[in-house]
């Protein structure tokens, strides 16, 4: 199958869908970024810190939502957003604020320390839907889930859906291939739909990669294919509680002063 082949293959109501939920992240990170001291007011106030973070520092920091089970969390805008009646509905992260300090410069050691207080002032804050950790392997840096509110109104401990062990075939493909492989791996291991929200065509479909994965995490692997990749990308695994399903992307992380 050819890479245009292979992009057509998406689902392109689906890829539409989870590109949204990205785009609307990453403006709302946009426009937060000049302060010394940022504030963030986001569905997902989390995931637009770490957008922040990445922006300023130019260094990579995976971001996963947690699973939004509890309509506490959520915002249901269908009436506001839907053209036509009996749309999918639309259910969105209800709105949070999350004031925290950017790290100091763009070293590694400062920028983790940044992250891991922000995530800790998160955390600290009332009536939270969601607890997260930051964690660090080698050059990656990436912020998952550790609780979700659960349908009984408590936080209760989940598994980060990255964390999925995963077995894929070393096989040679292109990197927009093994990514998709990934999220059908996950899907199926997990249970939970995850789907290809957004990733750089060019840089993933030329991209050749032989790699397999022996019950590893969903996350290693996705980590030695963006390794493998001469363009600097994290990751980005949003929760569509509309539809209940996961959209994976890859976003492309700009230095300091460039276009994104």
């Amino acid at each position: 199958m050819s890479s245009d082949q292979h992009a057509r293959s998406f689902r392109p109501w689906r890829l539409a869908r989870g590109a949204a939920l990205l785009a609307g992240m990453l403006v709302a990170a946009a426009g937060a970024v000049s302060a010394a001291d940022i504030t963030v007011d986001d569905g997902r106030p989390v995931g637009a810190a770490v957008d922040a973070i990445q922006k300023l520092t130019g260094r990579a920091i995976g971001y996963e939502d947690p699973l939004y089970l509890n309509k506490r969390a959520t915002v249901d805008v269908t009436a506001q957003v839907a053209r036509v009646a009996g749309s999918v509905r639309t259910i969105v992260p209800r709105h949070g604020t999350l004031s925290f300090t950017p790290p100091a410069d763009a070293s590694p050691a400062a920028v983790a320390a940044a992250v891991e207080a922000m995530v800790a002032a998160y955390n600290a804050g009332p009536d939270r839907p969601a607890s997260f950790t930051m964690s660090q392997d080698g050059k990656f840096i990436w912020v998952a889930p550790s609780k979700a509110l659960a349908a009984s109104g408590r936080l209760a401990k989940i598994t980060p859906v990255l964390d999925t062990r995963i077995r894929l075939a070393a096989k040679p493909r292109t990197g927009l291939a093994l990514l998709e492989e990934i999220a059908h791996a996950v899907s199926a291991a997990s249970h939970v739909a995850v789907e290809i929200g957004i990733a750089p065509m060019n840089a993933m479909a030329n991209q050749r990669i032989a790699i397999g994965a022996a019950n590893e995490p969903a996350r290693a692997v996705l980590e030695k294919l963006i390794a493998a990749n001469p363009t600097p990308l994290s990751w980005r695994l949003l929760y569509d509680a509309g539809l209940r399903t996961y959209y994976l992307s890859l976003v492309v992380v700009a230095q300091p002063g460039e276009a994104p």
